[in-house]
């Protein structure tokens, strides 16, 4: 709803899966990942899931940017009750603030006005980025201790590094 208030968007239309019925080509490609990892050392995701298929790739991502959307958006909306139920929302600029649930496809269409202020009072701008904290020293030196025995070095004159 907040991309529509904010005019990113005139419509938005979201489907869930039904379930019991959420199998897909992408969850057989994770599944011969899966199956592999069982039978294998990993040293790498990357090799782990190249060699899993001919049609799995790896493919890396630059970093994610994480915002606290939770809260952002709290202030703008309310919660709405029992969403799990759904199957179907949809948000249009034509009723602002107001989202149209389905329980299935054939089922009846309910209204539900989430808003808590006046669309005038939304802000267009994103909440700010969450910084990563990083791993504390304490996790550092417990994942050397632990996890490091376990872990073959790349070349065979290699050592665990020390953590910083």
């Amino acid at each position: 709803m907040w991309r529509i208030l904010t005019g990113q968007h005139t419509q938005i239309q979201y489907l869930m899966q039904v379930p019991g019925h959420a199998r897909c080509l992408i969850d057989g490609g994770f599944g011969m990942i899966k199956k592999l990892y069982r039978r294998s050392d990993c040293d790498s995701i990357e090799s782990l899931v190249n060699n899993s298929s001919s049609t799995n790739c790896a493919v890396r991502y630059p970093a994610w940017c994480w915002r606290s959307w939770k809260h952002f958006l709290s202030q703008y909306f309310k919660p709405l009750k029992g969403i799990r139920k759904f199957q179907q929302f949809l948000f249009s600029d034509t009723e602002p603030g107001v989202v149209c649930a389905k329980e299935s496809q054939s089922g009846d269409v309910t209204r539900y006005n989430i808003m808590k202020v006046t669309n005038q009072g939304i802000s267009a701008e994103r909440p700010p980025m969450i910084e990563a904290s990083g791993l504390s020293p304490a996790r550092q030196a417990y994942l050397h201790n632990i996890v490091c025995p376990y872990v073959r070095p790349v070349h065979q004159h290699d050592t665990c590094p020390s953590p910083q």
